[in-house]
């Protein structure tokens, strides 16, 4: 057995690659020459920055979410666990009763599980005085600065460079775009590049719906609303998970994509497991 370290530049260990030796047709082990050697090492250089890039977009990750904790403790993890975990049920569902073929299946479901973690990490860029108000409702003008989130969540992933960061502005984006239009939803057919957080104003849009609207954001719609529902927010308190269920039931076909909330209710009982699995630290899963 031929057994190769697979360091990065500065000395950290991402794994170790074992190749088996071969045998002849009498079944007697080949013992690895020179060639070989030379072949697995360039194989295993090929493997590090597979993994190192892995690694380094990995890290990425974790301080972004940090960084959106530390403005809002209250819409991190495990929110931001539960939301992504209920995305991936949802879409496993969904692929499976349209047909998609496992190899597309995969490449979307490892992209959607990170990029649904960011789904309100727009709101780094909200002051602080709407974020964490909790009474009186917001003004008018309050609740057009706090829709401005989507737009700056998604102006984080410019310039556009990989099919994660077309997944993670779609999210941003559009996770709060209603299926049928309606004027609740926001912020519709915008140009990022028109909104500016000086004056925090979404720009005017015609209205985004159906299946206008990425499938990875209708996703994540009814993934956040069910879990803001059924968790206590700082202006709210939480819901039944059975009112939860029926809520996003009751809005299928408005607020929703009915075919996407049939795929969730048919994995009930996976949302329920995550439930369990990532309570909120202050607040005991129902």
């Amino acid at each position: 057995m031929y057994t190769l370290p697979l360091k990065m530049a500065n000395g950290k260990l991402l794994g170790v690659l074992q190749i088996i030796n071969a045998k002849d047709e009498n079944g007697k082990v080949i013992p690895f020459d020179s060639e070989a050697e030379l072949l697995i090492s360039h194989f295993a250089s090929s493997a590090v920055q597979a993994l190192q890039h892995a690694y380094l977009t990995s890290n990425m990750v974790k301080r972004m979410l940090k960084m959106a904790e530390f403005r809002d403790p209250r819409e991190t993890y495990p929110h931001v666990e539960r939301v992504s975990a209920f995305s991936l049920e949802i879409y496993d569902r969904w692929a499976f009763n349209h047909n998609i073929p496992e190899a597309e299946m995969h490449i979307y479901r490892d992209t959607l599980k990170i990029a649904a973690k960011f789904h309100d990490v727009g709101k780094v860029g909200i002051s602080d005085v709407i974020l964490k108000k909790t009474f009186p409702r917001f003004t008018e003008e309050e609740r057009n600065v706090m829709k401005g989130h989507t737009c700056i969540g998604a102006q984080l992933f410019e310039p556009v460079e990989s099919f994660l960061d077309v997944m993670c502005q779609e999210i941003a984006l559009h996770h709060h775009d209603r299926w049928d239009g309606g004027k609740m939803g926001y912020p519709g057919k915008v140009s990022i590049n028109q909104f500016s957080i000086v004056d925090g104003v979404v720009p005017e849009g015609d209205a985004l719906s159906g299946t206008d609207i990425p499938l990875s954001a209708r996703i994540v719609a009814v993934a956040d609303v069910f879990d803001a529902l059924s968790h206590k927010r700082c202006y709210k308190d939480s819901w039944s998970v059975e009112d939860s269920f029926f809520e996003i039931q009751q809005n299928a076909g408005t607020q929703f994509d009915p075919e996407v909330v049939l795929a969730f209710m048919q994995v009930k009982d996976r949302i329920c497991s995550i439930q369990m699995a990532f309570p909120d630290d202050l607040e005991a899963p129902q």
